[in-house]
C-alpha cells in the first residue's frame, strides 16, 4: 500500500567554507529559498500553476503524451510569493516528467481546495516508477537525491519543501512502486480577517 509522508525541512549548517561556497553557488542560481515578509502578497494558485505549466511545457511534450491540468475553483487566494510557488510547482512536475518511463505514462496536475483545513492544494500525480518506502523519509532531506547518476543534486525538492513551510505550508507524498507518486502541496488560504484593506 502508498505510504503518505510529509517532508520535513532539514536545514543545511552553513558555518565553514565549504557550505558557504555551497550556499553562495546556489542561491545564485535559485535565489534564496526565504524571502522578505513584505514581498507576500495575495496570490492566485490557479494562476500559477498556470504558468508553471506553460514554462516546463517543452519537458513535458518530450516526456509524456498524457497531460491533463484541472483547476478547480474558484479558490480562495493565499498570501504568498507567487514567484516560489511557481517554483514548487515546476519542481513537482520536472520530478514526474523524470520518472516516466515512456510517453504512454501520464502526468496529472489538480488544484482544489478543502474547507475544512481550509487549504489551497495543488497534486501532482504521475505514473513513474515510484519512490521506494526508505527514500520517501528523506525527500526533504538537502542533496538527498535518487538520481545521482544522471547529475541529480538533491536540492529541488528540499527548496520546495522550505518554500511551503515558509508560506505555512507542507508538502506531502505518497508512492508505490512501479505505480507512481502523488505529491500534495498543501498551503492555508487567506480568511477573511487577512485580507489586506
Amino acid at each position: 500500500s502508498a505510504q503518505v509522508v510529509v517532508a520535513p525541512v532539514r536545514a543545511i549548517d552553513c558555518t565553514d567554507r565549504l557550505w558557504v561556497s555551497i550556499r553562495n553557488a546556489f542561491s545564485s542560481v535559485y535565489g534564496s529559498c526565504r524571502f522578505p515578509s513584505d514581498s507576500m502578497a495575495p496570490v492566485n494558485v490557479n494562476a500559477a500553476v498556470e504558468s508553471a505549466v506553460i514554462l516546463v511545457s517543452n519537458m513535458v511534450h518530450k516526456s509524456t503524451e498524457r497531460f491533463r491540468v484541472d483547476c478547480g475553483g474558484p479558490l480562495p487566494p493565499v498570501l504568498g510569493n507567487r514567484q516560489r510557488i511557481e517554483q514548487v510547482v515546476i519542481n513537482l512536475i520536472q520530478n514526474a516528467c523524470q520518472s516516466l518511463s515512456s510517453r504512454a505514462r501520464g502526468i496529472f496536475v489538480q488544484t482544489s481546495y478543502s474547507p475544512k483545513s481550509n487549504e489551497v492544494l495543488v497534486e501532482v500525480r504521475d505514473e513513474g516508477k515510484g519512490i521506494p518506502e526508505e527514500d520517501l523519509r528523506h525527500l526533504g532531506d538537502p542533496f538527498f537525491t535518487t538520481k545521482r547518476t544522471t547529475g541529480g543534486m538533491g536540492l529541488g525538492l528540499w527548496v520546495s519543501c522550505s518554500i511551503a513551510h515558509d508560506h505555512g505550508g507542507r508538502l506531502a507524498f505518497e508512492s508505490k512502486p512501479e505505480e507512481g507518486t502523488r505529491a500534495l502541496f498543501s498551503l492555508p488560504a487567506i480568511k477573511q480577517s487577512d485580507s489586506p484593506e
